[in-house]
């Protein structure tokens, strides 16, 4: 079995040069074209955007990672940071 590690950088209040970065290892060696899929309700999307934002992830990814995506996106439109 691999070994999947995954390190991320997030720069809470979005004011650094980096905002969020994520690098990815499998078996010690470094991924850079690992596909990332980041699902922040924090942002404050409007319930449009977010669909949107969902349909375009989820579209995009492999059929496993598609329902993690998909239930990450559900979860996030229940929370109060979404506005109307």
């Amino acid at each position: 079995m691999s070994r999947v590690e995954v390190a991320v950088y997030r720069d809470p209040d979005g004011t650094g040069d980096v905002g969020t970065a994520v690098e990815v290892f499998i078996d010690g060696a470094h991924h850079p074209d690992a596909e990332v899929t980041v699902v922040d309700p924090g942002v404050g999307y409007d319930r449009e955007d977010w669909l949107r934002n969902r349909a375009y992830a989820v579209d995009g990814a492999s059929p496993h990672a598609a329902v993690q995506i998909a239930a990450f996106y559900d979860a996030g439109a229940e929370t109060a940071f979404m506005t109307v």
